[in-house]
């Protein structure tokens, strides 16, 4: 379903669509729109499977595939999206074997999310690079980016408030130490 709904906005859009796809972080959110929220190696088993059905979808007439968490049975890979050979897929993640290794076989671009301190980026890209060359790939034809986040307020206390709330909500660690850093 996603990569036909992709496929479809890449056509309303006149061919300007990305998909990024990462194993989710935050368990609210799954939660809040009935999803389930298993531990994380299996969301990214979940997430190498459909990184594979939606590259697929997109590139062959008809796909069957027997995953662990996903079967589809001589789908049709209609509509085509508009881009050829398909919209960009952008990974998102931080540099584990479990978004690395997918990431190298189907995405076109790698986003390392939620770094807190910029010397990370670089060991991030380094374990993509290294994915790469385990899976083939010229790491020359990845992309690479990073995803920084700001709290912004009109005071320095609604700044605050904000960050506390969204530590709060944070499922990961390492937010809630950001923000107790920031405070």
């Amino acid at each position: 379903m996603l990569a036909n709904a992709v496929a479809t906005a890449d056509h309303v859009s006149g061919g300007r669509v990305e998909l990024g796809l990462g194993s989710g972080w935050m368990e609210r959110e799954h939660q809040a729109f009935g999803f389930p929220f298993p531990r994380p190696r299996v969301r990214q088993q979940m997430l190498a499977e459909q990184l594979e059905i939606v590259h697929r979808l997109w590139t062959e007439d008809r796909v069957t595939f027997d995953g662990s968490h996903y079967t589809l049975e001589n789908a049709p890979g209609r509509p085509r999206p508009l881009q050829s050979p398909h919209p960009s897929i952008i990974v998102g993640g931080r540099g584990t074997p479990g978004t690395t290794l997918p990431a190298a076989r189907f995405a076109d671009e790698y986003n390392v999310s939620w770094v807190s301190r910029p010397h990370e980026f670089p060991d991030a890209r380094q374990r993509v690079i290294e994915a790469c060359a385990k899976v083939g790939r010229d790491p020359a034809t990845m992309r690479f980016s990073i995803a920084i986040h700001c709290i912004v307020g009109e005071t320095r206390d609604e700044a605050m408030d904000r960050a506390r709330d969204l530590r709060s909500q944070a499922a990961r660690p390492e937010l809630r130490r950001l923000v107790r850093r920031l405070e």
